[in-house]
């Protein structure tokens, strides 16, 4: 019967066929060198999970919900939302029987100059939008901060819904409003915003919004 050892083999092998490898070989009484190959992959197990461990908490995932919801402040039973529809309504709105919900009224959407009259076809954007924040430093916010964000009049305009949708969470590098007349004070708003909340630009990215707005303002 053939005298089988335990081998165990650690190094590198050179490309197939020309022969280079480099490699520790332990034979079967070399218990220090079994050893010390078993401590080793459980080094390795042990980093790896570490790694995965550590990525997960680095990384947290983008919850609108620890951003909260419209605020009621005055006790009005209208909300946010409700507040902003009728502060910037062009004549008077029409609210719903208990007077805690407008139905009617008319908006002009600043992103696109249409004009609305229903309020079921309009949302309240945040104009910084929520992930877009979230990933540029909010994550990082108390809860009382995201939700002061989340209802700051600033940083909310009453939008068509499609452009809503359009715009998602995109910043001025990669969308702007389609009203010629509204792109250089969005983009001015965006960053002022951004930087009173101190969201986290590189520096690259600070350089191309400022060369954005230079560019679109002189226009």
């Amino acid at each position: 019967m053939r005298n089988y050892r335990w081998v165990s083999q650690w190094g590198w092998r050179g490309p197939r066929g020309s022969g280079l490898r480099c490699a520790i070989h332990w034979g079967n009484n070399s218990t220090i060198g079994k050893r010390f190959f078993d401590k080793l992959i459980n080094f390795q197990v042990l980093l790896f999970f570490l790694l995965i461990a550590s990525s997960s908490v680095a990384v947290e995932k983008y919850n609108r919900d620890k951003f909260g919801r419209w605020n009621d402040l005055d006790g009005n039973c209208l909300n946010t939302r409700h507040e902003l529809l009728k502060k910037h309504s062009t004549i008077p709105i029409i609210l719903r029987e208990d007077g805690c919900l407008v139905k009617f009224g008319r908006w002009i959407d600043l992103y696109t100059g249409d004009v609305f009259i229903n309020a079921r076809n309009v949302d309240i954007d945040h104009l910084v939008p929520l992930k877009f924040a979230w990933d540029h430093g909010a994550v990082e916010w108390s809860q009382k901060k995201m939700r002061s964000f989340y209802n700051n009049p600033m940083n909310l305009f009453v939008v068509g819904r499609e452009i809503n949708r359009e715009k998602s969470a995109f910043g001025p590098l990669d969308w702007l409003p389609p009203s010629n007349s509204f792109k250089c004070s969005y983009i001015i708003k965006f960053l002022l915003i951004s930087n009173s909340y101190g969201l986290n630009f590189t520096k690259k990215r600070t350089i191309a919004y400022n060369n954005l707005k230079n560019e679109v303002c002189e226009q």
